[in-house]
């Protein structure tokens, strides 16, 4: 998650999604079970009272964990809804999750996750996070022990998505690079992000709804939208609605 932009709150002009869906795209939650859970019950809310007769969709741009300290909580809960809607919920990969995974795989030392957030989440699944500059051995050996106590995640973890779309939509967790084709995009760019497409849409056709910069309030510019409103310290958890336009859904 990093802060970037402009921002504006209101209702804006927008593409369309595929005219059968109305889409709730959820942005970065960060540990926070309880905002989680109020959005959620707002957006159900929400579509009681549409009466378009459109398909809902739920898409989560990922960054469930980390910085907030209810990690493991939020896992939770977004596998019972996984559970509850089946194919009504699609839930995105987030930086935040593949550096987990990184760490798990040994793929690195995992010293970089744990400064920035992965401390919470250790905590969250019941130990204690080393010290600032662990040694190698203090990373392998909470590694070891992370292990059992996240086994029961790893499916939903391993299962995440990298995108989605309907219609002109484009979902991923940081963005694209806006001369690449869409289905060309590095799993590196969609996780991480691409400075020249926060201010330049290139060649891009679709709108991008995607979270990772954060802002006090969604950000919306002609080729994207970004919901990441930092939820884990501002109380501020945002949904985007998309129909023919746009409106958003906060805690």
């Amino acid at each position: 998650m990093l802060r970037f932009g402009r921002h504006r709150a209101e209702d804006v002009p927008a593409h369309a999604a595929d005219p059968d869906h109305c889409v709730y795209a959820i942005g970065d939650i960060h540990g926070r079970v309880d905002l989680l859970d109020t959005l959620i019950r707002k957006i159900i809310s929400d579509k009681e009272g549409d009466p378009s007769g459109r398909q809902m969709f739920i898409i989560f741009l990922g960054d469930y964990i980390d910085r907030g300290d209810q990690s493991r909580e939020t896992v939770d809960y977004l596998i019972k809804l996984q559970e509850a809607a089946g194919d009504k919920m699609h839930f995105l990969m987030g930086n935040h999750e593949a550096a987990l995974l990184d760490f798990l795989d040994g793929k690195g030392s995992g010293e970089n996750w744990l400064d920035f957030g992965g401390r919470q989440t250790v905590a969250s699944y019941g130990l204690n996070p080393p010290a600032a500059s662990p040694t190698a051995d203090e990373l392998d050996r909470l590694r070891r022990q992370l292990h059992p106590r996240i086994a029961p995640h790893l499916g939903f973890f391993r299962n995440l998505k990298l995108t989605w779309q309907s219609g002109d939509y484009f979902f991923c967790h940081a963005g694209v690079h806006p001369d690449t084709a869409l289905d060309a995009q590095s799993p590196r760019t969609l996780l991480f992000g691409n400075s020249n497409f926060l201010s330049d849409k290139g060649q891009i056709t679709a709108k991008v709804v995607h979270g990772h910069y954060d802002a006090p309030e969604p950000v919306t510019q002609p080729h994207r939208i970004c919901i990441d409103t930092g939820a884990y310290y501002s109380g501020r958890l945002t949904a985007a609605k998309i129909t023919d336009r746009v409106s958003f859904i906060r805690t």
